[in-house]
């Protein structure tokens, strides 16, 4: 027999604790279902991979302002690139993880050694040819504040800040940079577990926060469209998948950080682990987004 939303709750809010979360909190719209906390997280949490999600939503933004174009040639912003292989790229290759630049999946082995990583991006080559194969890319993903910076003329964090999260009410955060000063694209932000499903819930809402269109229908059509190859996968912002249809989104990080946006129901998540207090792969906690998907289903099917 299938489990009553309350059962699949008590089940997270077990699991939340045998699997070490410093944070897990699952609203349906605008009421809280579920609050959990280790009490012993730090104030700002890093959310790994999960700011992959928020820099792609301020680019798409930029975009959407016209200080960017999707599916130009990245040389026209990185003129470094002009008469190489490398001209082809668009920016709609690195957000969808197709732009064929040279990536050594584990990051701590090569990202993480080097002091710039801006240059070191723009001076990698091209394994593929830009948009043919997909490869999940941190290093592709670490240009994006360099192209926001000569585009929009401000620091991606600023502009993010300027035109989302402030309007969120996202006001306190932390943004981790490299060695040469360059924000982080591929990671790096320290953000509140409350503030950051702010950031589920703008998505769950597509894009209308308080009546106002934060993100535009074109951004929010670009979030959600997966790359045209690889029907799977996305914007960072992966299509959660149900018997082969599409039922939500989400972002996960390293160690099992997870937000998850169920725009139909209007069940949104997240679920964050501290470094300090992962301990094996048990934590992990791999089928959080199967509980959410079953709860989803129940949610709908009574509306």
């Amino acid at each position: 027999m299938a489990k009553t939303v309350q059962e699949l709750l008590d089940d997270i809010a077990t699991e939340s604790l045998s699997t070490n979360s410093d944070s897990c909190l699952i609203y349906h719209k605008e009421t809280c279902l579920l609050e959990k906390s280790s009490g012993k997280s730090r104030a700002f949490p890093h959310i790994m991979s999960i700011s992959k999600l928020i820099v792609t939503l301020g680019t798409l933004h930029a975009v959407d302002k016209k200080f960017l174009s999707l599916d130009s040639s990245l040389s026209k912003v990185l003129p470094e690139w002009q008469h190489s292989t490398k001209e082809a790229m668009t920016l709609r290759h690195i957000l969808n993880h197709t732009s064929g630049l040279q990536n050594n999946p584990e990051t701590t082995e090569e990202i993480y050694h080097a002091d710039d990583w801006v240059a070191q991006a723009l001076n990698a080559e091209l394994s593929s040819l830009p948009g043919t194969v997909w490869s999940y890319n941190n290093k592709a993903m670490n240009l994006i504040p360099e192209i926001m910076r000569r585009a929009t003329g401000m620091p991606l964090n600023e502009y993010i800040n300027k035109n989302i999260l402030s309007l969120l009410g996202i006001d306190n955060y932390e943004w981790y940079s490299d060695k040469a000063r360059n924000m982080q694209g591929m990671a790096g932000i320290c953000m509140r577990p409350e503030d950051l499903l702010k950031v589920a819930r703008l998505l769950t809402q597509l894009g209308i926060w308080q009546d106002r269109a934060i993100l535009s229908k074109e951004t929010m059509l670009n979030i959600l469209m997966a790359a045209p190859i690889f029907p799977e996968k996305g914007m960072s912002f992966w299509p959660i998948l149900s018997q082969g249809v599409i039922v939500g989104w989400e972002a996960n990080g390293s160690l099992g950080q997870y937000l998850a946006v169920f725009p139909h129901s209007g069940l949104h998540a997240i679920r964050i682990i501290e470094p300090e207090r992962y301990r094996n792969k048990h934590d992990v906690y791999d089928h959080f987004l199967g509980q959410l998907i079953m709860m989803d289903k129940k949610l709908c099917n009574s509306l």
